[in-house]
């Protein structure tokens, strides 16, 4: 049951604010939405990780995570000194095998918010696979929250105390918890611009950055300008986003990006789309 001191009016007006946030400038609301979530929860720092179940279904039983994967990492902040993480990542023990990862998709499908004892049980962090990682980055406590775009695309949460020694409690789980349902919309563009969703395949880097300036209505000679590419350059890549999104102009783009697309990818298609890259390291760091 969630705790009757959750600030209900507050976390009806985060939903007003990023209900009135700019569409196109989809990781801009992210990083806002952090402010706000850090606020909420009086966390310092905060992760949002995009998880799609991209393994075919014949191997989620064998698989730990159930097939699961992250794809792509967003941090509050941007000067963070990835290296660690990304070589504590490499040992399979850290990630796939992890019961931490392993808590954290359990419960895929539905909205869910996870206190440390929700995952290791009455055990310090310094126990478990992460010790090392929190150690470095001073980490200190974790809640872990997913939003469920469908059952093969997720968007989780974290958020981190570093500066306070007290530990995280059920107030602040079932807060985060409260909030995740006014979040779809925000986790929803964020895995359109990826091209997880309404898309027939994920865009490269540069078409995602293609895409954030078409929403932003710049022209092909303005969008050639800030990319540092030729104008047929970028017309190139307008045409491969308006093929891989099955329009013929940007207002069927905008007017797709502005509806609700329908979640029409098949199983097979998610795994298509995960195939150019995953984000080994995800919410362990």
């Amino acid at each position: 049951m969630l705790n009757s001191e959750i600030p209900w009016a507050r976390i009806a007006a985060i939903w007003a604010e990023l209900a009135t946030a700019p569409v196109n400038a989809p990781d801009e609301a992210l990083h806002h939405l952090f402010d706000l979530i850090c606020e909420l929860t009086r966390a310092d720092d905060a992760i949002c990780v995009v998880a799609l179940r991209s393994l075919p279904s014949a191997d989620w039983d064998t698989d730990p995570l159930h097939g699961w994967r992250w794809m792509h990492t967003f941090r509050y902040d941007d000067r963070h000194d990835v290296t660690f993480a990304n070589f504590w990542s490499q040992d399979p023990k850290n990630t796939i095998h992890s019961r931490v990862l392993q808590k954290a998709v359990e419960g895929f499908g539905s909205h869910r918010a996870l206190l440390k004892n929700d995952v290791i049980g009455d055990a310090p962090w310094s126990e478990s696979r992460v010790g090392p990682l929190f150690t470095h980055y001073g980490i200190k406590d974790r809640i872990t929250a997913a939003y469920s775009l469908s059952s093969d695309i997720e968007v989780f949460f974290t958020v981190d105390r570093k500066k306070s020694a007290r530990p995280f409690g059920e107030k602040e789980r079932d807060i985060l918890l409260a909030t995740l349902p006014g979040l779809g919309p925000i986790c929803l563009r964020l895995a359109m611009s990826f091209g997880f969703v309404g898309s027939k395949m994920k865009l490269t880097p540069r078409e995602r950055e293609t895409l954030i300036h078409l929403l932003d209505k710049k022209s092909e000679k303005e969008i050639a300008d800030e990319m540092g590419l030729t104008v047929r350059s970028a017309h190139q890549y307008v045409v491969s986003i308006y093929r891989k999104f099955e329009v013929n102009s940007r207002a069927e783009l905008m007017a797709l990006w502005m509806s609700t697309p329908p979640m029409r990818q098949t199983r097979d298609d998610v795994a298509r789309l995960a195939s150019l890259d995953e984000d080994s390291e995800g919410i362990s760091g």
